[in-house]
């Protein structure tokens, strides 16, 4: 199935708690996730609209997992 184009979450602010939550349990566990799941989830990231919409996303997004992982 190719799921491309679909949307990923969309979720409520009073549920903002859960994602946040998830990915930070997520980011925790990194380094036990397969490198095909850890590039799907990137990915998948760079998809999310978000209202702090930024053009630098990915670097942060690299920046945080290099400072937040053994992956330095």
């Amino acid at each position: 199935m190719d799921d491309g184009d679909r949307k990923l979450v969309i979720y409520f602010d009073d549920e903002e708690h859960i994602v946040r939550r998830l990915g930070a349990a997520a980011i925790s566990c990194w380094d036990d996730i397969s490198e095909p799941v850890r590039a799907k989830l990137v990915e998948r990231a760079m998809r999310v609209l978000d209202a702090d919409e930024t053009g630098e996303f990915d670097r942060q997004l690299k920046n945080f997992i290099r400072e937040h992982t053994s992956r330095r």
